[in-house]
């Protein structure tokens, strides 16, 4: 029996930054061999592929703690064969 019982007592780790964080679709980012990475657009519409550390999942969102800022354009759908690194492309506006 693994109940909490009087006299006894608990450790508790929570992660609980302070301020907001930066998700991302969870099928933004696609998994290699040394972790996870994302499509980023830059300037010309040209595709490059970065590493990222990501943390808690909630729901359909990643937690990404380094490697993109909130200002960059992440391709929405990285499972997508087509993708390739310095590939121009257009992007869109989801609403």
């Amino acid at each position: 029996d693994r109940a909490l019982q009087i006299g006894l007592s608990v450790e508790l780790h929570l992660d609980a930054s302070s301020g907001q964080q930066l998700t991302l679709p969870k099928t933004a980012l696609k998994k290699d061999g040394k972790g996870a990475v994302v499509y980023r657009v830059k300037k010309g519409g040209l595709l490059e592929r970065v590493a990222v550390d990501v943390g808690a999942q909630r729901g359909d969102r990643v937690v990404v703690r380094n490697g993109v800022t909130k200002t960059d354009r992440i391709v929405a759908d990285a499972s997508q064969s087509n993708l390739a690194v310095g590939q121009r492309i257009s992007p869109v506006s989801i609403q």
